[in-house]
């Protein structure tokens, strides 16, 4: 079983000083939601101080969704200005029908 042994040191501010020094024997444990002891070890419980890999996951789709509604709608926008017909004048001698360039 292991345990950690804490010096507890107790002094005043008086003239002759005088302290007392002891020591706390301490054991963590790991209970249930009850408080019922579980087990009883040094290194209890370690939680990841970090955000859990579905947490990363769904911040990243938040992000490609995000950039994806704003980059999507202004790719389309060169298209959708630059649509111009370089058509040339057609040569229809029987016919009087033109194509004009919408430039």
């Amino acid at each position: 079983m292991s345990t950690y042994l804490l010096p507890v040191v107790i002094s005043d501010n008086d003239y002759p000083v005088q302290s007392s020094t002891g020591t706390v024997t301490v054991r963590v444990c790991t209970c249930d939601h009850h408080g019922n002891m579980q087990s009883c070890h040094a290194e209890a419980l370690i939680h990841p101080t970090g955000l859990s890999t579905g947490a990363l996951v769904a911040i990243l789709l938040c992000i490609v969704i995000l950039l994806g509604k704003l980059l999507l709608p202004a790719s389309y926008l060169p298209l959708v200005r630059g649509t111009h017909c370089h058509c040339d004048t057609l040569d229809f001698s029987a016919s009087p029908i033109k194509a004009y360039s919408l430039i």
